[in-house]
This record gives structure tokens, C-alpha cells and sequence, in this order.
């Protein structure tokens, strides 16, 4: 009897081992951006390479935002409360595309916020709609300033003919 739970739980965790391992190859390890801060787009995988000492606080999902000249509607909040810690550089990585006709781009303003509502960076990633490729930027900080601060993400459409629709995450690389 014994010998038996021992087969059957060594039998579990090595079918739970290589289910895991199976799950994880098939996620495709992302490639990483030059660091030189432009806006890059490319059909496959993700722009930031996720290394140990990179944390990410994903967003809330697509967001849409009306045209600038819908007031409040144009602007939301799209990636929620987070703190880095011992942070080097902080980035975001996403999708956006406008929903206007096909000559519209998607023209949104990323503004990074302290929990207190203070402007701490802006990035505007330019050349249009990033519906099936990627955009990436890393925001430009005094690293001091956000190194343990709660922040949080708003997007604000700058495109006074269209609504458009957004999808972001946020991601910093710390000192270990």
C-alpha cells in the first residue's frame, strides 16, 4: 500500500512537471528591443525580454477612448496601481488602433501618474495604428522619483475625429 501512494504521488508530480514544462514551451520567449527608446512594431512576439529582474503589472484590458473632443471620455485610466522597487527603466508595451476610417491613425498620449495624480512621464508612440504588431516606449524618469511610488497609467486620445481602442501593460527592469 505504501509503495503504491509513493508510485502514484511521484506518477502525479512528474505528469504535473511536464505538463508545466509542455505549457511553457509553447510560449515563445520574447525578443528584446534595442534600447535605444523609438517606437518599434513587428508581427510576432513581444518587444521587452523578460528576464528575472523584470517585473510587469498588466492593464485593464481594451480600453476605449473617445475622440479628444468627447472631454473626459477621451482619457482612462488603463493600467492600474503599481509600485516598482529598485527600478533601472519603466516601459510600456501594447496595441492601439483607431477607429476611424483607414487613413485614421491612432494618435494616444501614455501618461505615467504618481497615485496622487502628479505627471511623472508622457510617451507618444508615432506612426499609426498597431492593431496586429506591437508598439513599445520607455518612459523617460528621474528613477529616484518612482523607485517605491505607487503609479498608475492613463491614456489620453489625442485624435479629435476618431475614438480609438487600447490594450497595455507596463513592465520595469530592477536591480537584483
Amino acid at each position: 500500500m505504501k509503495k503504491t501512494a509513493i508510485a502514484l504521488l511521484v506518477s502525479t508530480i512528474g505528469l504535473t512537471g511536464a505538463a508545466a514544462s509542455a505549457d511553457a514551451a509553447t510560449k515563445s520567449e520574447p525578443t528584446a528591443l534595442p534600447q535605444n527608446n523609438l517606437v518599434a512594431s513587428a508581427s510576432t512576439g513581444s518587444f521587452h525580454a523578460l528576464g528575472s529582474a523584470t517585473a510587469v503589472k498588466n492593464g485593464i484590458g481594451e480600453a476605449y477612448l473617445g475622440s479628444s473632443k468627447s472631454g473626459s471620455l477621451s482619457y482612462k485610466t488603463v493600467v492600474n496601481s503599481f509600485t516598482p522597487n529598485n527600478v533601472t527603466k519603466i516601459s510600456i508595451m501594447g496595441y492601439q488602433w483607431s477607429a476611424g476610417n483607414g487613413s485614421s491613425s491612432a494618435n494616444v498620449t501614455y501618461i505615467l501618474r504618481k497615485s496622487n495624480g502628479t505627471e511623472v512621464a508622457r510617451v507618444t508612440p508615432s506612426g499609426g495604428n498597431y492593431i496586429s504588431s506591437q508598439f513599445y516606449k520607455v518612459f523617460s524618469v528621474n528613477l529616484s522619483d518612482v523607485s517605491g511610488k505607487s503609479l498608475y497609467v492613463e491614456a489620453k486620445n489625442n485624435d479629435s475625429n476618431a475614438g480609438v481602442t487600447v490594450n497595455v501593460d507596463v513592465y520595469w527592469d530592477y536591480n537584483t
